[in-house]
């Protein structure tokens, strides 16, 4: 029987913890993948390209992803990138939808939510919290503060906040990816500062999103969670093994005689 000449190829959209899962998952199966991500942190021995996507393209059978002057090809694309990576998403609605594999986390069950930082900022202005610990990341925040500034005087607040980029504004905190739920820091931030309110960011079960609602709810902060909209254009995964399942399945009946 013939050996198939080309085998397929996938293009994994990296920026979370599953990536790691996924990765090994390929290697494993010995698939031909590469691993897309804006900067070069999280794994070493992978083949990764880093760089910032231009953008996505429909390329006959298969796909194109572009960065910068470069492009590479591949069957189908695996999305891994967080929740709140809205404009990749958005790149990809260039491809047909069945083309792209995205993982997409279990929301988390909690009632005070909003979809958009302004609607987050009328409620907690409406509730008269002036003194906010924002778990919403730099660009979260910063969309939170530019809401308030619109509406109110911003020497009225505090606001403090961690982030990996600085946020000019307020007191910030530089954030350790890999310290997701900082019990001592959080402690200490309660301790120093008298914050009555806390923004945090629905980052399912990988960030610790429940722990985060229980331990602030007991310390009686009021939670607000911001929640990212489902981008639909795309085969939706909710589980990493249910994902695995299908790659397998596409790669078998690629490589049958």
């Amino acid at each position: 029987h013939a050996q198939r000449l080309f085998k397929m190829k996938f293009g994994v959209i990296a920026g979370t913890s599953s990536c790691r899962s996924i990765s090994d998952f390929l290697e494993n199966q010995n698939i031909e993948y590469s691993v897309h991500l804006k900067k070069g942190y999280l794994f070493s021995e992978c083949s990764k390209i880093t760089g910032q996507i231009s953008y996505f393209f429909p390329a006959g059978k298969k796909v194109g992803v572009c960065i910068g002057k470069k492009r590479y090809f591949y069957d189908y694309i695996i999305d891994l990138s967080h929740p709140f990576a809205l404009q990749i998403k958005q790149k990809m609605n260039m491809l047909a939808a069945h083309k792209i594999l995205r993982y997409v986390r279990r929301q988390t069950q909690y009632s005070n939510f909003f979809y958009g930082p302004s609607t987050m900022f009328f409620s907690l202005y409406g509730q008269g919290y002036t003194k906010v610990l924002s778990l919403l990341g730099h660009k979260g925040t910063y969309d939170f503060i530019k809401a308030l500034k619109n509406f109110d005087n911003p020497d009225r607040y505090l606001i403090i906040s961690r982030s990996i980029e600085p946020v000019s504004f307020g007191v910030n905190y530089k954030f350790d990816p890999d310290l997701l739920f900082d019990r001592n820091w959080f402690d200490s931030i309660l301790e120093k500062y008298p914050i009555q309110a806390v923004l945090i960011k629905d980052s399912g079960k990988e960030g610790m999103t429940e722990e985060k609602i229980r331990y602030f709810s007991q310390k009686n902060k009021t939670v607000f969670m911001l929640k990212a909209p489902i981008n639909n254009h795309a085969m939706i995964f909710d589980s990493l093994e249910t994902l695995k399942k299908d790659i397998l399945q596409k790669v078998m009946k690629h490589e049958k005689p």
